[in-house]
């Protein structure tokens, strides 16, 4: 065989020989979905950890990583959704059309949605909430920027005592303002910052009555659609939106579905679902002025005193990013865009097991490729002090034994010159 050849073939062996570590996944967890680039350097790394997640039935996700608008790695593992009292019903594994209840991600389409009427000359940030909700404490002091930057003074309404009593069931916005307006203020409008979902709900309904079409038709028209969106969509009701996913909880050593929430109990602040591709275009867009201005979009970014503005600031390894992270039942979901990079990073999680916080490092490390990560990983896995290895440790060590015998394997070859 010629060196040439001989090599190629190494190469490929190398690069595709991960498949050999990954065992079964079983019934619930099926051959996973992949478009791996070589330009994503741990590509390997990452892909086998979210397989090996998925078959400790510690997580089960989609992941989708761009680069400048162009796809590095779209990665998916676990079941997507199942229902066992089917006879014959097998589990259904996720792919780039699986739609996700992305949770409070939604807050960002909608603070973007906020800022298209505001420069269409359709809506003030500083117009006042009474102009909508006369019946709401302190209404005439709060303005659709407090809203936004969650200065509002406003009670968490999900946070409340009655909440567990309704929101299985679908809710009016009559209902819904009724139960806020009773609600004492947290603190007095633009003097504080506290996270609240009510914010958003209550600007979701603001957006409906100042454009006089619903939210899904607003979501869909102002951003879905220009940007190509077809699994990008705001909820009145779930069935509405044909989620094809299903969150899940672990417990008796199987993954059991959890109930879903009423989708108007929250509304604008978290009724949307998209797939990791799509909220990646999103975000690709919105920061290359595609959704609205470079002005506007620095008034949604987090300052010193509102840390949770219409956009996230988040920190990986030192290195800063925009977007927003996001829950709802048992779904989780994070979004960011790195500008120096133009990287867009997005995980969309529908079962987990495991610490989500770790868990996020762990996968944003191998991404960003911090050499940190690999170093602690080293340190880790030879340690002496009786502690086990993380799993990523683990799969690391691995992995690294199996690439270092390729290489010397190929270095013999070109050295006896074969």
């Amino acid at each position: 065989m010629h060196i040439s050849k001989l090599k190629r073939t190494l190469a490929l062996v190398k690069k595709f020989s991960w498949t050999a570590f990954c065992l079964p996944l079983g019934l619930f967890f099926t051959a996973p979905t992949a478009l791996a680039s070589a330009e994503l350097r741990n590509s390997e790394l990452l892909s086998t950890y979210i397989d090996e997640l998925a078959r400790r039935h510690k997580a089960m996700m989609g992941i989708s990583v761009h680069h400048r608008g162009k796809p590095l790695f779209d990665y998916f593992s676990g079941q997507a959704d199942h229902i066992p009292l089917i006879v014959g019903n097998l589990p259904k594994s996720p792919d780039s059309e699986t739609r996700y209840k992305v949770g409070s991600v939604t807050k960002l389409f909608i603070a973007t949605a906020t800022m298209q009427l505001v420069e269409q000359g359709k809506l003030s940030l500083n117009r006042p909430i009474s102009d909508f909700f006369p019946s709401i404490p302190n209404a005439r002091n709060i303005t659709i920027n407090h809203l936004i930057t969650h200065s509002s003074g406003l009670f968490n309404h999900i946070q409340s005592k009655d909440f567990s009593e309704y929101y299985f069931e679908p809710q009016s916005h009559s209902e819904m303002i009724s139960r806020i307006a009773k609600y004492k203020p947290v603190f007095d409008p633009g003097t504080q910052y506290e996270y609240s979902n009510t914010n958003y709900l209550l600007l979701g309904y603001i957006l409906e009555w100042v454009t006089d079409q619903p939210l899904d038709a607003l979501i869909t028209n102002q951003i879905a659609a220009p940007l190509r969106l077809t699994n990008t969509q705001f909820c009145n009701k779930w069935e509405q939106c044909e989620v094809n996913s299903q969150s899940y909880y672990y417990a008796d050593s199987d993954w059991h579905s959890v109930t879903p929430w009423a989708a108007s109990s929250i509304g604008g602040a978290g009724a949307l679902v998209s797939t990791p591709k799509e909220l990646n275009r999103f975000i690709e867009a919105l920061f290359n002025q595609e959704l609205i201005t470079t002005t506007s979009l620095n008034l949604l970014k987090p300052k010193a005193s509102l840390p949770h503005s219409g956009v996230q600031e988040m920190h990986f390894y030192n290195q800063q990013g925009f977007g927003y992270t996001g829950w709802i039942e048992g779904y989780y979901s994070l979004l960011v865009y790195f500008p120096e990079k133009s990287l867009s990073v997005a995980i969309t999680i529908n079962g987990t097991h495991t610490p989500i916080t770790p868990l996020s490092k762990d996968l944003m490390g191998l991404i960003l490729d911090v050499p940190e990560v690999k170093l602690a990983l080293n340190k880790q896995h030879a340690s002496k002090s009786g502690e086990e290895p993380s799993l990523l440790a683990k799969i690391y060590r691995k992995l690294e034994g199996r690439n270092n015998r390729m290489d010397a394997t190929l270095g013999q070859l070109e050295s006896t010159g074969y």
